[in-house]
Order: C-alpha cells, then structure tokens, then sequence
C-alpha cells in the first residue's frame, strides 16, 4: 500500500490508491507527479506532465495499450514502474506482439 487516497485507475478504471510522487530521475531532475497502485495494472508512477496527457489527451485505445503493458510488464517486487512520456511513446508506437 502506498498509503494514499482512493482513485480511479487512469488506464483501466478500476478503484486504486494513488499517493504523489517525487523522484530524481537521471536527465531529468527531480520528477513531481503520482503514483497508482491498481489491482489491474499493477503498480506505476505517471510525473506531472505525462499524467495530464493520459488524463486529457489519450485515446481509449492507447489507454488499452498502456494497460496491456502495465499488466504484462510489472514492476519489480516492492518497486513501481515510472512511466515518461518517452517510454510511453515507444509503448504506443510499438507494433503488437503478433506482428513482431
């Protein structure tokens, strides 16, 4: 449990917990943003600027895509999975498994 408050999952809809986030991430200095823990997706972490692109801009079916992701590739034991927008790019851009 990450200790926060009870929110819809921005990729699945499900009722998760989400608490803020803060990071030092490498190139980009210190990250703001918000981390889910989501019976479905499992447990992730959006900064700011990636989290109001999912919320305002993403299409139901790049949400799906990123779901499939977060279901199939989760976070290591203890740990949570930091998406930035470029690894969001390279999730949506990538051709589906059957077509690799």
């Amino acid at each position: 449990m990450i200790g926060g408050e009870q929110e819809t999952c921005l990729f699945c809809g499900a009722q998760a917990e989400r608490g803020p986030f803060s990071e030092d991430m490498e190139a980009m200095g210190t990250a703001i943003g918000w981390k889910y823990e989501c019976p479905n997706c499992g447990t992730y972490a959006l900064p700011e600027e990636e989290h109001n692109w999912i919320e305002n801009s993403c299409s139901q079916d790049e949400r799906l895509k990123l779901f499939e992701y977060l279901r199939d590739n989760p976070a290591e034991e203890g740990g949570y999975r930091v998406l930035t927008m470029d690894e969001i790019k390279k999730i949506l851009h990538a051709p589906p498994p059957f077509e690799q």
